[in-house]
């Protein structure tokens, strides 16, 4: 969550092309987050997701 809201913080007044680089940027340490992977792995054994904010 922290980082969708700093991506609307940071982008919002800016044009398309200069909004997706940044967003790219923060879409990039969300995927490869410990949080991101718990939750794959959580999905995939059927269970819920033990999320610790890392």
């Amino acid at each position: 969550m922290q980082k969708s809201k700093a991506s609307i913080l940071a982008t919002g007044w800016l044009d398309e092309q200069d909004a997706r680089a940044i967003e790219s940027g923060f879409t990039a340490q969300v995927i490869g987050s410990q949080d991101a992977r718990e939750g794959l792995r959580a999905f995939a054994e059927k269970r819920r997701p033990r999320f610790g904010g890392r």
